[in-house]
């Protein structure tokens, strides 16, 4: 009876947790825009002019912000061109 209603517990917890683990409303996004990203939007927030584009390069209000992880594709904690514009085409 104890592992059942541990085994019970367990999956109730996994199941809430991709609930949880979101911590941005998405309710305001409206569809993905049809026209590729801004042009030179890319190279004005890579401030270092590495090829990157780094969390701490993204103003504060830039829409991209709350995604940054999701869009960070390989998990390097920077955007490459291709991860960029795949985000800018989800706003």
């Amino acid at each position: 009876m104890r592992s059942t209603t541990l085994a019970t517990l367990a999956l109730l917890i996994a199941a809430a947790a991709p609930a949880t683990a979101q911590s941005h409303d998405h309710a305001g996004h409206g569809p993905a825009p049809a026209a590729a990203p801004a042009a030179g939007e890319f190279e004005r927030l890579d401030a270092n002019r590495d090829g990157f584009v780094q969390r701490a390069e993204l103003p504060a209000d830039h829409p991209l912000l709350p995604h940054f992880e999701m869009a960070d594709r390989d998990r390097n904690g920077r955007l490459d061109r291709r991860e960029f514009d795949a985000a800018q085409r989800m706003r």
